[in-house]
């Protein structure tokens, strides 16, 4: 198990969609204690970063300079886990 309690990192892309990534999150943060919650923000421009603070705490935020799309999001955040698995999380599933 990696130093946060758990093998599994859970990337979230997130375009403009706060509601979405935030639900999403939680859903992850509250089924999945110690689970890394890896939220990448693709360029929106919203107070994700701040919803997050308040609601999933234990969300990181990794911010994106630009819109490359889905795939290279999924790369930016895979990047930045530190766990073995890695579970790419749609913010609307």
């Amino acid at each position: 198990m990696t130093s946060e309690g758990s093998d599994v990192a859970a990337v979230i892309v997130h375009y403009q969609t706060p509601r979405e990534t935030v639900s999403a999150a939680s859903a992850v943060a509250e089924t999945s204690p110690g689970a890394q919650v890896i939220v990448v923000d693709n360029d929106s421009r919203d107070a994700i970063r701040e919803l997050l603070s308040r609601e999933v705490p234990s969300a990181r935020v990794v911010e994106s300079p630009v819109n490359a799309g889905y795939g290279a999001a999924c790369n930016l955040g895979a990047g930045a886990t530190t766990g073995p698995y890695l579970l790419f999380l749609n913010s609307d599933a």
